[in-house]
C-alpha cells in the first residue's frame, strides 16, 4: 500500500513532541513552536552578520 503525501502542520495547541514522534514514524510533520523558534534562531543569525 503507498502511503499518501500528506504534511502536518500542528498548532499551538498541540504539544511538540507530537510532531517529533510523527517523524520518528516517518511523517512530514512540524509544530508552529518548533517552527517558530527556528525562525527566531535564524533572524538572530541574520542580524548578527
Amino acid at each position: 500500500m503507498a502511503k499518501a503525501d500528506i504534511r502536518l502542520y500542528l498548532d499551538e495547541d498541540v504539544r511538540p513532541m507530537l510532531a517529533e514522534i510523527l517523524k520518528m514514524r516517518g511523517y512530514d510533520a512540524v509544530s508552529c513552536m518548533n517552527w517558530a523558534k527556528q525562525a527566531q534562531q535564524t533572524k538572530s543569525r541574520c542580524l548578527r552578520q
